[in-house]
């Protein structure tokens, strides 16, 4: 970013346009395209910095999500993954996975919520 790689300036600007489709996708309600914004993330941080970087272990907490149909992205430089599962009911199987691999599950609940 600094020196100006091109494929690193590129990506940066469209880190910028998965967050803004992912304010649309969130306000219209649409879980699909939300999640399909975080894959598209994730896959991009995995494009421009390598498996070797993004780490043995934090794509196997997304390779969980994925066994289980969840979507998954890192929330920040790694460590840890959001998951967005299909349904409340694929908790329990998450959860499980995760602990089985040595992981924290926690479930978080938007605030602000109105249903």
């Amino acid at each position: 970013w600094l020196n100006g790689d091109q494929e690193v300036v590129d990506g940066m600007a469209t880190f910028a346009s998965f967050a803004e489709d992912g304010r649309a996708a969130l306000n219209s309600r649409d879980i699909a395209a939300f999640g399909g914004l975080m894959e598209k993330n994730f896959a991009l941080r995995r494009e421009l910095y390598s498996d070797a970087v993004v780490g043995a272990s934090n794509l196997e907490m997304v390779e969980i999500a994925h066994k289980h149909g969840a979507f998954a992205k890192f929330p920040g430089s790694g460590g840890a993954i959001l998951g967005l599962a299909r349904a409340h009911s694929d908790f329990e199987s998450l959860r499980v996975a995760y602990e089985n691999a040595g992981c924290v599950f926690c479930v978080l609940e938007p605030a602000g919520r109105n249903d």
